[in-house]
């Protein structure tokens, strides 16, 4: 994920960042590491306000890590 993560952002791609970015926070939900967990998913929330991209932004489910 990071050497993705490193490409889209090289090409300034915000769609594909906050796509990352969920994804990573689920994968470190998965392993418990729910602190890691929130920094990204709130990474990939704050990517899509940015956008205001609503259906995406009710894609981050904050609630699979609490």
């Amino acid at each position: 994920y990071h050497h993705s993560l490193e490409i889209s952002e090289e090409l300034n791609d915000k769609v594909i960042v906050g796509h990352i970015y969920k994804n990573m926070g689920n994968i470190h939900s998965a392993k418990k590491d729910f602190e890691q967990a929130l920094i990204y998913h709130f990474k990939a929330l704050e990517i899509r306000e940015k956008r205001n991209d609503k259906q995406e932004f009710f894609s981050v489910n904050i609630s699979r890590i609490v």
